[in-house]
């Protein structure tokens, strides 16, 4: 490592110059000697001359030769070079080599499997940090990951109605409990690419690719009803307050989530247990 590190630092940077100067300073001395045999007897004739260009080109023939085989030999390298840089950019993987058996095959091996184990460690720990612990929905930080900074569609928040209240008679468990199941009931109402997070507490959101607000309102409702209809506790209904944002021109994700969440507001104020739809062009 000591002579690789000091060609470095003398400006050799690529594999073949460093192969070729080492190769050339392993072969100079017995090219010199050889000279020096052999020069008493060729001194003073033609073959002098012959004998320098000899020596010179073989000094420098013999080791750039050299050089280019050995990196050729040393191929792969350059190859996992390429994959692991092309992975520390883009995380894709590119297949390598594995049914070679010498050091650099077992190398391509040992990388592939390196890079594979470290893609799965890292979508569980992103999967992780994305996801509710309670619920197993998205938290916020997977939702805003999931919806684009600007985008179209439908944003809705839901929340449920006196979830204090269930806590203070019933106790956390029976909260935690309840929102397990609000959190199953609004996914059974959503279509298969909606995209659904618990933001925290008991609020929820939903993004959803559609435009049009009849179809968005239909829904809500559809939410909103399937709560109702299917969460309780100790056989009281659970019941949710909608707010609903709609845009079909582009606009900044967190406007439309804020719209959303005032029309929560309005929904409560409306007396709970309904939709209300956000004014969009005012909460801009």
């Amino acid at each position: 490592m000591r002579l690789y590190t000091n060609l470095c630092r003398v400006g050799l940077s690529g594999l073949r110059s460093k192969i070729g100067v080492v190769l050339f300073a392993v072969l100079a001395p017995f090219l010199f000697g050889a000279g020096v045999v052999i020069w008493p007897g060729v001194a003073g004739t033609d073959g002098a001359l012959v004998l320098i260009i000899g020596l010179g080109a073989v000094a420098v023939i013999v080791p750039v030769l050299a050089a280019f085989i050995v990196a050729w030999l040393l191929a792969p390298i350059d190859r996992i070079n390429r994959a692991m840089d092309r992975y520390l950019e883009t995380r894709i993987l590119d297949p390598l080599p594995q049914e070679f058996s010498d050091g650099l095959g077992r190398l391509m091996v040992s990388t592939t499997r390196l890079m594979s184990e470290a893609s799965v460690e890292i979508d569980a720990a992103i999967a992780e940090a994305e996801t509710d612990p309670l619920t197993g929905l998205l938290n916020r930080r997977g939702f805003e990951r999931m919806v684009p900074a600007r985008t179209v569609g439908t944003v809705l928040f839901v929340d449920a109605d006196n979830f204090k209240r269930i806590n203070d008679e019933w106790g956390h468990a029976v909260g935690d409990e309840t929102l397990i199941a609000m959190a199953d009931a609004i996914s059974a109402a959503l279509r298969s690419n909606d995209i659904v997070a618990r933001l925290g507490g008991e609020e929820f959101a939903i993004f959803a690719e559609e435009t049009a607000a009849s179809r968005a309102l239909e829904l809500a409702e559809r939410v909103r009803q399937k709560v109702s209809g299917t969460v309780n506790v100790w056989r009281r209904p659970v019941t949710v307050s909608v707010g609903l944002a709609v845009t079909e021109a582009a606009v900044d994700r967190e406007v439309l989530l804020q719209a959303a969440d005032d029309a929560v507001y309005e929904a409560k104020r409306n007396g709970r247990n309904c939709v209300a739809m956000a004014n969009l062009a005012r909460a801009a």
